[in-house]
């Protein structure tokens, strides 16, 4: 969370920030999403609630 805000994470030129959320999983690569998919679909379930 301190890099996402350190390169410009979270900060608004005065307008409303949109609800987001960062996730951060170390070591994966371009095929994460098909070899992650559990752990990815968690975030996505959590973040759409």
């Amino acid at each position: 969370m301190k890099t996402y805000e350190l390169l410009g994470g979270g900060v608004s030129d005065l307008k409303p920030m949109p609800k987001s959320h960062i996730a951060i999983m170390p070591n994966q690569g371009h095929v994460s999403l098909m070899m992650q998919t559990k752990t990815i679909v968690t975030y996505l379930q959590d973040f759409l609630k």
